[in-house]
């Protein structure tokens, strides 16, 4: 009797332990979408690169750089021109903190962060979201 309760105890042990090696985390569902939540250190890695908004050549361009740099080429009736600052993100890991080289400040919420897809919305409301397509 004591082998077969060993036995058991052995079993239900090793069952455990290598169920807590192989099975995923639990992704955390975001409160106003249904789409899965990116986590910070995921949104830290896929954010760097060039991403444009819409699909045609006078939409704005930004480029996100991993050393915390971007620029926004952006057009007016002028022409081409191009901001440059510092990006970060806030603690809550979804809020994208924008500080422009001129000094101006932007925040915006990322709604959406998936593959080549981003959905930006401005913290204060006053626009639209800004939908981007990772080029």
């Amino acid at each position: 009797m004591k082998k077969l309760i060993t036995g058991c105890i052995l079993t239900v042990f090793s069952l455990a332990l290598w169920a807590a090696t192989v099975t995923d985390p639990i992704p955390i569902l975001d409160s106003d979408c249904c789409s899965l939540s990116t986590p910070y250190n995921t949104t830290l890695e896929m954010l760097p690169g060039e991403w444009q908004k819409g699909f045609n050549a006078d939409e704005p361009f930004l480029t996100f750089k991993s050393d915390g740099s971007y620029a926004i080429m952006d057009f007016s009736e002028a022409g081409y021109f191009i901001k440059t600052g510092r990006w970060t993100l806030a603690e809550d890991g979804t809020t994208l903190l924008l500080n422009m080289a001129d000094g101006d400040f932007l925040a915006y919420n990322i709604k959406y962060l998936e593959l080549d897809e981003l959905v930006l919305s401005p913290v204060n409301g006053k626009k639209g979201d800004l939908f981007l397509n990772k080029l």
